[in-house]
C-alpha cells in the first residue's frame, strides 16, 4: 500500500474541495460519519485522487491524516515498464528480522552505520529505526550505474565525516550487484583501521557477484535482473515507490 501525503491548506481551497467530496459520497456511505466529521475541519488535508476516499484514519504519531492507494502491478519509469516484484510488506518483515540480528550481533559494541547514498536511503532509514542499541550514523555517496547496467566506475562524492579507527562499522547498501562499488568502499574504509567491518544489504545478486567479500546481513537474494523502487532508481527516477519492481519481461 502507498500512503498519500498531508499538505497545509491555509487558503481553505483543498478543505472546500474535500467538503464537496464528502457531501457527494455521504449518500454512498463511502466514509464513516465519525471519521468524516473529524477529518474535514482539520488544517492538515490529505491529497486524494478519484471521487471518494476509501479509508481515512488519524496517525497519533504526528497528528496527520492518510489514505490508502492500491499498489500498481505495472508502472512506467522514464522510458521503461516495470512489474511488481517484492511488496513493501515483505520488505518490512525482513527489515525487522535484520534489525533483531544487528541488535544481537552488536550489543555493547557501539557500531557505526555507514549508509551508501543515494540508493540506500530508504533501507537505511527503516533499518536503523529497528536498531535499539547505541550507535552512530555517517554517510558516503558513490555512483556506479549508467542506465540499467553497473558501470563499475566508482566516484566518491560525499566522504565520511568521522574517524572509524577501532570502531565496529556496518556498511549499509541498497543492493550488491557485481560488488565492485562495495569492494572499493571497503578498501577505502580499511585505511581508517576499524575494529571490524560488515555489510548490510537489502538485496544481493549472487549471479552477478564477482568479488570475494561476504555480505553478512542480507535481506533478499535475487536473480540478476534490474529493479527499481524502495530507493533504487532507473536514471534517477523510481526511488519513491515503496514496493520493488523489476524490468518487465526480465527473467
Amino acid at each position: 500500500m502507498l500512503f498519500g501525503k498531508c499538505l497545509r491548506d491555509p487558503g481553505g481551497l483543498v478543505r472546500r474541495m474535500m467538503s464537496q467530496v464528502a457531501n457527494t459520497t455521504r449518500q454512498k456511505n463511502r466514509i464513516p460519519a465519525k471519521i468524516r466529521m473529524r477529518f474535514l475541519p482539520c488544517c492538515d488535508i490529505v491529497v486524494v485522487s478519484g471521487k471518494f476516499l476509501k479509508r481515512v484514519w488519524k496517525n497519533p504519531q504526528d497528528r496527520s491524516y492518510f489514505y490508502k492507494m492500491k499498489t500498481e502491478s505495472i508502472i512506467q519509469v522514464a522510458d521503461k515498464e516495470f512489474e511488481l516484484y517484492i511488496s513493501f510488506s515483505k520488505i518490512k518483515d525482513r527489515i525487522e528480522q535484520l534489525g533483531a540480528e544487528l541488535n544481537e550481533a552488536y550489543a555493547g559494541l557501539d557500531p557505526v552505520f555507514v549508509p551508501v547514498l543515494n540508493g540506500s536511503f530508504m533501507f537505511a532509514s527503516d533499518l536503523i529505526r529497528e536498531v535499539c542499541i547505541p550507535c552512530e550514523v555517517s554517510f558516503v555517496k558513490t555512483a556506479s550505474y549508467e542506465g540499467t547496467v553497473s558501470s563499475g566506475l566508482i566516484k566518491e562524492v560525499i566522504g565520511l565525516g568521522m574517524n572509524l579507527k577501532n570502531r565496529h562499522v556496518v556498511l549499509v547498501e541498497d543492493i550488491v550487484d557485481t560488488g565492485k562499488t562495495v569492494a572499493a568502499l571497503l578498501e577505502g574504509l580499511k585505511m581508517q583501521e576499524p575494529a571490524s567491518m560488515e555489510i548490510a544489504s537489502m538485496f544481493v545478486k549472487p549471479d552477478a557477484f564477482t568479488e570475494n567479500f561476504e555480505v553478512r546481513f542480507r535481506g533478499f537474494d535475487i536473480p540478476d535482473k534490474f529493479i527499481v523502487g524502495y530507493g533504487l532508481d532507473y536514471n534517477g527516477y523510481g526511488r519513491n515507490f515503496r514496493d520493488i519492481y523489476s524490468l518487465a519481461g526480465s527473467r
